[in-house]
């Protein structure tokens, strides 16, 4: 099996893909004009923004993989918001989640390498 590290923002998510043979990466963007969902009070955040269109694209893209271990990384409360939107919509996944970290913004390189730690600390990585 594989793992997966998403680094993620409101608008922008690099998904990364750990595989034997080295690490792949997909890029997407939201479109359209971005707004956060609306909030049903703290870090409740109601269904129908831009913004969890996009989650659904993001984690659409990451259903389709053969992964058993998602990494959720990002700045600002978008990873927690993913993660939320996730369990919510998408909860067959939700397990698949093994941590939510925060991370400034960082190249690619930064966040191959944190999630490489990361996995390694679990175990999977040699």
């Amino acid at each position: 099996m594989m793992s997966v590290a998403v680094f993620i923002t409101s608008d922008d998510a690099r998904i990364f893909k750990f595989l034997a043979s080295g690490v792949e990466s997909v890029h997407l963007h939201a479109h359209g004009v971005k707004h956060a969902p609306e909030s049903l009070g703290r870090n409740h955040p109601q269904q129908g923004g831009d913004a969890d269109r996009f989650f659904h694209s993001v984690a659409e893209e990451m259903s389709k993989l053969p992964a058993d271990r998602w990494l959720v990384l990002g700045p600002g409360l978008a990873k927690k918001h993913f993660q939320h939107h996730v369990e919510q919509h998408h909860a067959a996944n939700a397990k698949k989640i093994v941590g939510v970290e925060s991370m400034d913004k960082a190249t690619d390189g930064e966040i191959k390498n944190f999630a490489h730690d990361f996995f390694k600390k679990l175990g999977v990585f040699q």
